[in-house]
Formats: structure tokens, C-alpha cells, sequence
């Protein structure tokens, strides 16, 4: 076979080598890839998101492997409860904090004048 491809002109060997740059090149962008994916997973773990579900709900919309369009809404509607909860919790959480600053403020005077 090496020599069909030597027989076949001299361009064969700079096609190759074009071919390799090119494989090379795509295989980096791979990892580069991949690796800001490993990232993005990651962060949504540190954010409390449960990694393992989104890579299956990732593969499943690359594969459009769902079994039906219910499916597909649960999954949607799942997170959408979750961020909705995440949100609410949030602001509670900042509800809180101000409260305890106004409270604090208010013991801080009242210190004073006593």
C-alpha cells in the first residue's frame, strides 16, 4: 500500500503531512476542549448542580435520544425547580443578612445610649 501512495505522485507526501498537521492540530483543540468542559461541570457541582444528571441530560440532547418530548420537559422542568428554589433561598438568605445588620445597628445604639 506505501507504494500505491509514493506512486501516486509526489503530492501524496505533502498531502500526508497537510493530513497530520491537521489531526494533530483538531486533537489539541480536543483536550482544550474537554477540558473546559471538565471545568464547566465542575462549577456547576460547586454551585450545587448534580454534575452526573447534567451529563446525562447533556448526552441525551446531543443524541436527541429522548424517549419522548415528556421526558425532555421533566428534565427541563427539574432544574428550572431547582433554580427557582436556589433563587428563593438566595434571596432569603440576603432577607437575613440585612435584617441581622439592622438588628445589629439597633443594639449598637441602644449600647450607647444606656
Amino acid at each position: 500500500m506505501t507504494e500505491e501512495v509514493v506512486m501516486i505522485g509526489g503530492n501524496a507526501i505533502a498531502q500526508l503531512r497537510a493530513y497530520m498537521e491537521k489531526i494533530v492540530r483538531l486533537e489539541e483543540q480536543k483536550a482544550d476542549i474537554s477540558a473546559d468542559i471538565r471545568d464547566v461541570y465542575a462549577e456547576a457541582k460547586g454551585n450545587g448542580f448534580d454534575a452526573k444528571a447534567m451529563r446525562v441530560l447533556a448526552r441525551k440532547i446531543l443524541k436527541n435520544s429522548f424517549e419522548d418530548d415528556a421526558e425532555l420537559a421533566t428534565m427541563v422542568d427539574f432544574y428550572r425547580d431547582k433554580i427557582e428554589e436556589a433563587v428563593k433561598q438566595e434571596h432569603a438568605y440576603e432577607a437575613r443578612c440585612a435584617e441581622g445588620e439592622g438588628e445589629s445597628a439597633d443594639q449598637d445604639s441602644s449600647e450607647i445610649t444606656t
